[in-house]
């Protein structure tokens, strides 16, 4: 088996957005799915780029732990009961209903208590990992966070009270590796080959007309090794800013994670997975 990865990450807190003027109040949980409730298939084929490829087996076949953003105004903040009521209302209609198509996007209450939120299952997860993260995710939480976003094994889960949705994120990265997954042994031949998977993943997510926007497949390395890679971005922002995401992602691997094997990098709107399985399995041995 392999062996789960650890948390290394880098992350950064950007001061918050100021919540843009609305001409409706929201006294109820709406949610604003952009797949308007149609059901859609949540495993999709493995968009293999060798014909060494790996069908149907997953690229996180590990289990990382969870990775967390928190941000909050001041030491001392509270959250108010409206607020956590808002809160609360977003996770119900999160839970109801983007389990049906692995997205969903919903909002709650009135200023200065409305929350907005997201929730995105991963390409690779099947519709019972996915309800069953979803479900875990929205339970309800008692987090002093104002904003919060938290990355799990099948799904991301965030909310926030400035309106994000469909807001592109190319500055608040976070990325993790896997300590126990050794450097490539061939860096140059690597980091090229592994290149060439990532913008051929970012164009086949971005080209594909079901709105998806996610991609897996595989590229061979050296010594009957490949590299499985995985990208995705969340269903609320426009294809244009899918493809600018992940080339934002791929631009900052040089910065994070140059030479690693197993990496996990992400944005708010936008998530990068790649590892050699053949080197996770003999660290794992």
């Amino acid at each position: 088996a392999f062996k789960g990865i650890s948390i290394d990450a880098q992350i950064h807190h950007p001061a918050p957005q100021t919540d843009p003027p609305s001409s409706a109040p929201a006294s109820h949980a709406s949610v604003l799915d952009n797949d308007e409730g149609n059901s859609m298939p949540l495993h999709h084929p493995t968009h293999s780029l060798s014909s060494d490829g790996f069908p149907g087996e997953r690229c996180r076949s590990f289990s990382f732990r969870y990775l967390l953003q928190c941000y909050t105004p001041t030491e001392d903040y509270k959250a108010s009961t409206a607020y956590k009521q808002s809160v609360d209302s977003v996770l119900l209609a999160l839970r109801r209903n983007a389990s049906l198509t692995g997205f969903g996007t919903a909002v709650a209450g009135q200023p200065p208590n409305r929350v907005y939120g997201t929730m995105l299952c991963y390409g690779d997860a099947s519709r019972e990992d996915c309800k069953g993260c979803i479900s875990n995710a929205t339970e309800g939480t008692d987090s002093p966070c104002e904003s919060w976003v938290m990355w799990f094994d099948q799904c991301v889960l965030r909310y926030s009270p400035s309106n994000f949705i469909g807001v592109l994120d190319t500055e608040d990265i976070s990325s993790s590796t896997n300590p126990d997954s050794p450097d490539a042994s061939d860096p140059a031949v690597f980091n090229l080959q592994l290149l060439t998977l990532l913008y051929n993943l970012t164009a086949t997510a971005t080209g594909n007309r079901s709105g998806m926007m996610y991609a897996t497949g595989n590229i061979s390395v050296t010594d009957g090794q490949m590299i499985h890679g995985w990208v995705q971005c969340t269903r609320d922002i426009s294809l244009n800013d899918c493809g600018t995401c992940l080339a934002n992602l791929i631009s900052s691997i040089e910065t994070c994670c140059i030479d690693k094997t197993d990496v996990f990098i992400t944005s708010r709107t936008c998530i990068i997975m790649y590892q050699v399985p053949q080197l996770l399995s003999t660290s794992s041995a």
